[in-house]
């Protein structure tokens, strides 16, 4: 059970990704890309496999701010003005 959790889970969504490119716009994908550690550090501490510690908050912080420059990119702003 815990093998088909981590091939789903990681693997798949890994060789799934240039599907989804032909699909989604690179900014989801990228979204999405990102909140996989996110998600993974949330599920490890609350199942109790991982500590909180000041680390995760600073990380959270980091990719939230990486996502918000992606997607509200000036230059993406300035195209549909036009």
């Amino acid at each position: 059970m815990l093998l088909l959790v981590l091939i789903g889970s990681t693997c798949l969504s890994y060789f799934l990704i240039p599907f989804v490119l032909k699909y989604l716009h690179a900014t989801t994908v990228s979204v999405y890309m990102n909140m996989q550690p996110i998600v993974a550090s949330i599920a490890s501490i609350c199942i109790g496999q991982d500590v909180f510690s000041w680390d995760k908050p600073v990380a959270l912080v980091l990719v939230i701010a990486g996502a918000m420059v992606v997607t509200h990119s000036p230059a993406k702003e300035e195209k549909q003005t036009e």
